[in-house]
Formats: structure tokens, sequence, C-alpha cells
């Protein structure tokens, strides 16, 4: 009787365990049937299509740069910021332009009456008369000079042509005075009266113009008001050149040399446009106020989207490039813990291919996998697909 409930008690064991071992097994095989559920080829419409925005763009090879991310601004190259003074003191006329106005060089900004200018007018009549008075005197002397020499010995002495040889020297460098005066007063017109900020339009009439083609940053006087010699009265900004600045600490920095690459886009605009520049210089100390390395990229012929002021967000190049295939960053999704890319088969069918990310950064990937040179994936519009993946492994649960 002991032996049989024996024999009862362990085939009953064994019946447990076999019984336990297919429910464990019908449970993974569940699992694993929905982990690879999603692995088939996947319909889009082209009128779905094109209400998910979907973006088809072709693999090729290319190579990613890690790179420092910051914060960077939009400063204007110090030395193109233009201060424009009066040359004399007087009346302003007319202001001819505002805050933020494009300029061409040569235009009128503001025109005033320059009293200064009627100063030197009459220093110049003056001088004029002045010169006048003694080259005439200077034929004069030359006249009684020559006179005397034909009469030397008879009716004039040697002492007295010795002495109107001296009175025409005297009155020979009173005409070379008079002379450079006048020559320092054409000077002062056309060099402090008339230079590449201003110019004389007639008598006392000036304009202050503009040295180069720019955007008028400020504007100092009002009309009716009375102004002074060397008054800073417009300031201009050449934007053809742009500086771009971040500060970043010293340990992002000592990967950074001039010549890198760097990559700009507006702040928060993940789809803004993205502008490339070289790194100009890398400051040798950093800020004690702040402890932050300033970096600075010199963009020339920057788009007109650019002002100073702006913030930007900031990519710069580091180390080594990694080459392979290049995806855009928006073409990969994440499925079961896989990184994986929608490739097309032809205008409606796509397939997911899992793959593996070598390096990244904010737009592109490269990846390695079952992936060829040419090969047309889902960029934009990708989630589209991977919520299809995912209910796709859903049902199949």
């Amino acid at each position: 009787m002991i032996r049989c409930l024996a024999s009862m008690r362990s085939r009953t064991l064994a019946v447990s365990v076999v019984l336990t071992g297919l429910a464990a097994s019908s449970c993974l095989g569940g699992t694993a049937q929905a982990a690879e559920a999603w692995r088939h080829v996947f319909t889009l419409p082209e009128e779905a299509q094109r209400n998910e925005h979907v973006m088809i763009v072709s693999l090729s090879q290319g190579e990613v740069f890690p790179s420092v991310q910051a914060m960077a601004r939009v400063d204007a190259d110090t030395s193109r910021v233009i201060d424009i003074h009066a040359a004399g003191a007087g009346k302003v006329m007319a202001v001819h332009v505002t805050p933020g106005q494009p300029v061409k060089r040569g235009e009128a900004l503001i025109s005033y009456t320059d009293h200064s200018l009627h100063e030197l007018q009459l220093q110049r009549e003056q001088v004029d008369a002045a010169l006048a008075s003694a080259r005439a005197g200077e034929a004069e002397a030359t006249m009684l000079y020559r006179r005397g020499a034909a009469l030397v010995g008879s009716a004039v002495s040697r002492g007295e042509l010795e002495r109107r040889r001296m009175v025409l020297e005297q009155q020979r460098g009173l005409v070379k005075a008079r002379e450079a005066d006048l020559a320092t007063l054409e000077h002062r017109q056309t060099e402090e009266f008339t230079s590449v900020t201003e110019r004389i339009v007639q008598d006392e009439a000036s304009d202050l113009i503009s040295p180069v083609d720019g955007v008028v940053q400020a504007v100092r006087t009002s009309v009716a008001a009375d102004i002074n010699a060397g008054d800073n009265l417009v300031t201009v900004v050449d934007l053809s050149r742009l500086w771009l600045s971040a500060d970043l600490s010293p340990e992002d920095a000592a990967g950074l040399a001039p010549g890198g690459k760097a990559r700009f886009r507006p702040a928060s605009q993940e789809k803004g446009r993205v502008i490339e520049a070289r790194i100009t210089t890398v400051a040798g100390l950093a800020d004690p106020a702040t402890g932050l390395v300033r970096v600075v990229c010199t963009l020339d012929h920057p788009p007109s989207s650019l002002r100073p002021g702006m913030m930007l967000d900031a990519a710069f190049q580091t180390g080594e490039g990694t080459q392979g295939l290049r995806v855009p960053v928006a073409a990969l999704q994440q499925i079961d813990g896989e990184d994986v890319v929608f490739v097309q088969q032809d205008v409606t069918h796509f397939m997911p291919v899992s793959v593996q990310v070598r390096a990244r950064d904010d737009e592109q990937a490269i990846v390695s996998g079952a992936l060829h040179d040419g090969d047309r994936l889902v960029g934009e519009g990708s989630f589209t697909l991977k919520s299809m993946a995912l209910l796709s492994s859903m049902t199949a649960d």
C-alpha cells in the first residue's frame, strides 16, 4: 500500500513539471512571435504619405563628427561699426534716416549748415587777398630790381641794387607763405570737410554720408539741433561680415581650434536653415567673471535673416569623424529597443530594417546593417510607419 502511494505521488510530480514546462514554452513562444510581428512589409498609400508629410531620401556615404553643443549669438564685427562725426559746428537742417534703415554707400544721412565751413570760406577770401597783394609786391620788386640792374654804376649804386634784391627776396618769400596758407585751407576743405563720411553740397551746406553699404544702428540728433565739431551723430553697421560667438567651458573649448567647422541654426528651430562657418578664434584665456572661453566664427556675406543680437543653436565639430552609410536622424526610430529605418521597396511598400548607430549628430547618423548605398528610405514621417509597426505588435499579443 505504501509503495503504491509513493508511486502515485511520483507520477503526479512528473506531470506537474511537464505541464509547467509546456506553459513556459508557450509563453516564450508568444513573446518571440510578438517581437517579430513588426518585421514585415508595410503598405502606406500615396495619399497617406502626403497627409503625413513623408519624405523619401537616398542613402549615401558620408561622415559624421562628434560635436559640442552650445548657445551662440550674432554680433556685429566691431571693426565695421562706424560712428560718423560732424566735421564742423552748425545746425541740423534734415535727418534722412531712422534706426534699422538699410543705406547705400554715399547715401545722405544728415544735412546741416556748417558754420565752420563759412568761417573757412572767409579765411580763404582773406588769404586770396593777401596772396594777390604779395604777388603784386613781388611784381613791383622784380621790376625795380631789373631797372636797377640795368642802371647800376651810373644812376643806381651797387648798394641800392642789393637793397632792391633783398626786397625782391622778401616779396617772393611772402608769396610762398600766402600760397602755403591757401594750400592749408584747401587741404582742410578737401580732407576735413569732404571725406568718406561728409561732402560739401553748396557754400555752407554739408551732408553726412554713409561710407559703406549697411544698416543705421543709431541716430543721435534731430532737426534744428545745434552740433559741434566732432559730435557723434550717426552709427552705421556694415553687415557684410558678422561674428557668431559662443561661450564654452574650458573642457569643451580644449577640443576646438581655429579652422574647425561649426554649424548654426536659429535657436529652438530644428527645421531652421543651417549655416556653416569656420572657427576664427578660440580665446586663450577664460573670462574671469564667468569662467567660460569665447569662441568666434567669422561669417562673410551672411543671409539677410541674420541680425546682430539673435541667438543660435551651435554645434562645434571635435575629434575625428566616423565614415559610413549616412542617414537623417529623422529616419531613425526605436522599436523593441532596436534602431530601425524603413526602406522603400516600391511607391507604397516599406520594409523595417534594424541598424546599428555608430555615430550621430543633430541631423545625421552613421549606421551599419542590411543597407546599401543608394537605398531609398523614409526620412521625415518615419514615425507613421513606426506607429503601424507597434500596432502590429499589439495585435500579435
